[in-house]
Order: C-alpha cells, then sequence, then structure tokens
C-alpha cells in the first residue's frame, strides 16, 4: 500500500465517519425513547472521535486537513430523507451493512500498516465499529425473521436442523426423480434402479455438503471466538462497556447494568462466555460437530429417499407408482410439520406448503418424463 492509496483510504474513510456521525445525530434527535437516543449520541460521539483520529494520520502524512470538506454523498442524503419520512428505525439495517463495511476496511489497512501508531489506531477503530455493528444488529431486530436465532440447533450440526432438513431433500429429490423415470412409461424395474441410485449419490452429497459447510461454520465461530478473547484481554473496559449497552437494550437500568457488566469482567471465562453468548449468538461450548452433522444429514436423507422407492419394490405395475404418491405426498405433510420444530412456524401451514411443494415437483418432472419416453 502505497503513500496515496492510504492517503485515499484516510480520506474516504473520514468522509465515512462524518456522515455516519450526521446520521447517528439525527437520529437521537428524532427518537423519543430515552435509551436508545442516548446510545445513537454516544454513537455519533464515538465516530466524530474517529474523525479526529483520521486527521491526525492525515496531517503525518501531510495532508491539509483544514482544507477537507466534509460533504455527504447522495446516499447518506437519500438515506437522511428516508430516515425524516419512514423514521430512523428503516435506516438500522443499512447503518449495520456500513459499519460491517468499515470493519474489513479498517482491519485490511491495519495489518498492512507499518507505522506502529497508525496501526493501533486503525486497529482500535475497527473494534470500535465491531461493537457497533453488534449494537445496531440488535436493535434492527436484524435476527427476529429468524425465529430460532441464537438457539443451538439452528446452527450447522444441529442434530433436529440435520435430521429434519436432511429427510425433507432425501424425499423432494427422490421423489422427483421417480416421478420423471416413471413418466418415461418404463418399468419398475428401471424407476427402482432410478431411485436407488439417486438416493445413495443424493446421500453422499447431502453427508458431503453438512460435514463441509459445518466445519466451514465452525472455523469461523472459532476465529470469532478467539478474537473475542483477545478484545477482551487487551481492551476490557471497552467490552465491559458493549455489554453493559446491551443490557441497557434490554430495559436493564443503566447503573445496574454497568454493575452486571463490571461483575461479569472479573472473569476473563465468564466473560468470554457472555459476551460469546450476547454478541456472537452461541456459546464456545456449543460449536457444532461436522462429523456428526454430515452422518445425521446421510442417514436421514436416505430415511427420507426411501418413502417413494419402497412401494416400488413391493408392489407390481401401476399399483407402485399410486402408492409411492400417496406414501410421498404424505411425508412431506408430515415432514412439512416437523420443520416446524426448526423453524417456529405454523405447522399446518408449513405441513400444506411442502405437499404443494411436493405436489408441483412431481408434476413437472412426470411431464418431463413423459415428454422424453414420447421423444424415444
Amino acid at each position: 500500500m502505497n503513500e496515496s492509496q492510504l492517503k485515499k483510504f484516510l480520506i474516504d474513510s473520514w468522509n465515512d465517519e462524518k456522515e455516519a456521525s450526521m446520521l447517528y445525530e439525527q437520529m437521537a434527535s428524532s427518537e423519543t425513547d430515552l435509551k436508545k437516543k442516548n446510545v445513537y449520541k454516544k454513537l455519533a460521539e464515538i465516530e466524530k472521535g474517529h474523525a479526529e483520529l483520521l486527521e491526525i494520520e492525515m496531517e503525518k502524512l501531510g495532508v491539509d486537513t483544514t482544507k477537507l470538506k466534509f460533504k455527504p454523498r447522495w446516499r447518506t442524503r437519500f438515506l437522511s430523507l428516508f430516515g425524516r419520512i419512514f423514521g430512523h428505525t428503516s435506516l438500522l439495517r443499512s447503518l449495520v451493512r456500513g459499519e460491517d463495511e468499515a470493519i474489513a476496511g479498517y482491519a485490511k489497512h491495519a495489518s498492512e500498516a507499518i507505522e506502529k501508531g497508525l496501526k493501533e489506531n486503525l486497529s482500535s477503530i475497527a473494534i470500535d465499529e465491531k461493537s457497533h455493528f453488534a449494537v445496531l444488529s440488535e436493535m434492527s431486530g436484524q435476527f427476529e425473521d429468524d425465529p430460532i436465532a441464537g438457539e443451538r440447533w439452528h446452527h450447522g450440526g444441529g442434530s433436529i436442523r440435520d435430521a429434519i432438513f436432511g429427510m425433507n431433500d432425501g424425499l423432494l429429490s427422490t421423489f422427483s426423480l421417480v416421478a420423471g423415470v416413471s413418466g418415461a412409461a418404463v418399468g419398475n424395474t428401471i424407476v427402482l434402479l432410478a431411485g436407488v441410485a439417486g438416493a445413495i449419490a443424493g446421500a453422499i452429497s447431502m453427508a458431503a455438503g453438512a460435514f463441509v459447510s459445518t466445519r466451514a461454520e465452525k472455523e469461523v465461530m472459532e476465529k470469532h471466538l478467539e478474537m473475542e478473547k483477545y478484545e477482551i484481554t487487551a481492551m476490557p473496559e471497552l467490552e465491559m462497556e458493549e455489554l453493559a449497552l446491551r443490557y441497557e437494550l434490554k430495559g436493564v437500568d443503566p447503573e445496574h447494568a454497568r454493575e452486571m457488566a463490571k461483575q461479569i469482567f472479573t472473569d476473563k471465562g465468564s466473560a468470554l462466555d457472555t459476551m460469546a453468548r450476547e454478541e456472537l449468538g452461541f456459546a464456545p461450548e456449543e460449536l457444532g460437530s461436522p462429523l456428526k452433522a454430515g452422518i445425521t444429514s446421510g442417514i436421514f436423507f436416505t430415511f427420507g429417499a426411501l418413502i417413494p422407492i419402497v412401494p416400488w419394490i413391493i408392489f407390481p405395475g401401476i399399483w407402485a407408482f399410486y402408492i409411492s404418491i400417496i406414501m410421498s405426498l404424505g411425508g412431506f405433510f408430515f415432514i412439512g410439520i416437523g420443520r416446524t420444530l426448526a423453524t417456529g412456524r405454523n405447522p399446518w401451514k408449513s405441513g400444506i406448503e411442502m405437499f404443494l411443494i411436493g405436489t408441483g415437483a412431481a408434476i413437472i418432472t412426470y411431464i418431463i418424463g413423459s415428454l422424453v419416453g414420447i421423444a424415444i
């Protein structure tokens, strides 16, 4: 990273911080909830402090900061107008994304910086932005659409989730395959062979996919956990303030919130466990097992795949076709109900939805199979 690139980054970041401070001040001025108003004020003050730090770094590089003119970009002006019209809560998700991008930018340039003061300042700003990201994420309710966010068995490696969705995928993919092949008017043996081959291939693919995705998720979680451990060790006061702020957002009295945070931070293990739960959404001891996820997903995929296949083993001719349809559509309905264990949705609505999805998939693949059979 050469000097001109660094100057450009610092100037752009300075403008970003000024824009963020402007929006937070605007949000604080219109907020009626006292707790949220204070949060927005604190965020605006911190962003101002970031801009001042960046000015110091720019001056070291010979930039005349007195000539810098703050000019909000069109996106910030739009957000400001949008917030005034529809309420500033509507801006939270956009601000969360902005904080996320800022973390990446500051962390990248901090790792590339050679000068100690610059590295420390950029790292400090990155950590602040990470704290802002966490607080704004909670305030925006970004997990409200997912009723089980934060519950351990929602994440990769959770046996309930892996079992239900593995069985669902096994039934859907194999039933679609069997319906398509039977639509080509081939014999029972061909349909059975196609179904078994599809079930085996699908189970292997499902198990491998679950293993890889869960391992990747676990690695990411472990990385975040290490970063959290470093922050607790390097800057306990900042992390303590963040935890207190989270408790305030949940309705705890500010003084009591700080006392609770202070008590938790008397022990580093307790602090790490609490911050992992509050900020990252999982407990350190609850990281998923990639092997368990792969095995569970593969086994239950096979169970689901057997539903449309078994009738072709037991019954002759057209009876196998009809009974396979009845068993599969019934399976879709009950798996749809079972999915509500992992989604929190209305069980009847989920069951009917899966029934319709299964019916649609069967009709489409059967028609395609029939057209292929005619062409042959």
